[in-house]
């Protein structure tokens, strides 16, 4: 199997429900000359792009007008979290634990699951990139992210 054989089975596998329910439709298909591939999923303003590096699953998302920002899904899955922007189980847990552990970009299932049930607001804060702080504060949080991953 090629590299993006393998990527369309995991993006069938976790994604394409998600992606065929919410209108999304493939944008481009790059099947590199070494080891990666990827396929960008788009609808309106709104890219999802899927990456095989090496038989590791990367999810980004992007507005189509600044394609060059891409943030990966579990950083903005931590801060969903962080923010109370959505549901999850009340426990006490810090953000070290959230950054690492929580939002993890090998939990391909917890990923999708959450981007899917958050779609409206996650297009909300990335399509409207002007007149927010988001893109500030995903900043801050990869920053912060970085710093626990190398203690």
């Amino acid at each position: 199997m090629t590299f993006i054989d393998r990527l369309t089975d995991f993006i069938t596998n976790y994604y394409k429900i998600g992606l065929d329910k919410n209108g999304f439709r493939i944008n481009s298909e790059i099947n590199g000359p070494g080891m990666g591939s990827g396929i960008d999923y788009q609808k309106d303003d709104l890219i999802i792009q899927f990456v095989n590096d090496r038989d590791q699953y990367f999810v980004s998302i992007a507005n189509k007008n600044k394609v060059k920002t891409k943030w990966d899904l579990d950083l903005i899955m931590a801060y969903f979290y962080l923010n109370g922007l959505c549901d999850f189980d009340s426990n006490k847990i810090d953000r070290k634990e959230i950054l690492l552990k929580r939002c993890n970009w090998k939990n391909y299932r917890q990923l999708s699951r959450f981007l899917f049930d958050n779609i409206d607001k996650v297009s909300k804060l990335i399509t409207e990139f002007e007149n927010n702080s988001f893109y500030h504060d995903l900043i801050k949080l990869r920053k912060e992210r970085g710093k626990y991953i190398w203690e």
